[in-house]
């Protein structure tokens, strides 16, 4: 090879690495800043969805949604810690290792536990629900929880699935001719 050709291979590489590294600074994740102020913002949307949700299918009226949010909250923000401890206990659970038999018990009773407190946290709040609103409202409560579970996934569902080809409209597996 000559000179020349070999400074142009290596004037393109530099280029080209010059340009990678200047796209990728532009492409950065946000900063820690930008993310937790983000993660603030969908927090409220969703707790936003969450409010309108619930008061529209239990019909809540403002003197009874007044009542029942703080109990809601105070009862969602323990449920969601129990959650986390059964989570994390299933974590370490399939990394157990199978000759501590110690461990193992300990753990077991670790997870009966976080089992129960879910339950117990149920019970426990029913009646607290019933005082503040009428009892065929706080039945619904847990169904309403599912429900808004359930157009969550559905939504996040639409919004990540692929187009169908064609016209738009499913194809419901029919054969084409």
């Amino acid at each position: 090879m000559n000179n020349c050709f070999k400074i142009a291979i290596i004037a393109s590489a530099l280029t080209f690495a010059f340009f990678s590294s200047a796209t990728a600074s532009e492409t950065r994740p946000p900063k820690d800043a930008d993310r937790a102020a983000a993660m603030k913002n969908a927090r409220e949307a969703f707790m936003a969805n969450k409010v309108a949700f619930f008061t529209n299918e239990l019909e809540l009226t403002p003197e009874e949604a007044q009542v029942f949010w703080p109990l809601y909250n105070e009862f969602w923000d323990k449920r969601t810690s129990a959650h986390k401890d059964y989570m994390n206990i299933l974590k370490r659970i399939n990394s157990l290792d199978e000759g501590s038999k110690e461990n193992v018990e300990k753990l077991s009773d670790e997870f009966e536990r976080a089992i129960t407190k879910e339950s117990d946290l149920l019970k426990e709040y029913y009646p607290k629900f019933k005082k503040v609103l009428p009892t065929e409202k706080a039945m619904k409560i847990f169904n309403t929880e599912e429900k808004f579970k359930r157009s969550l996934f559905n939504r996040y569902k639409k919004s990540s699935a692929p187009a169908a080809p064609g016209n738009g409209k499913p194809d419901n597996g029919k054969i084409k001719n």
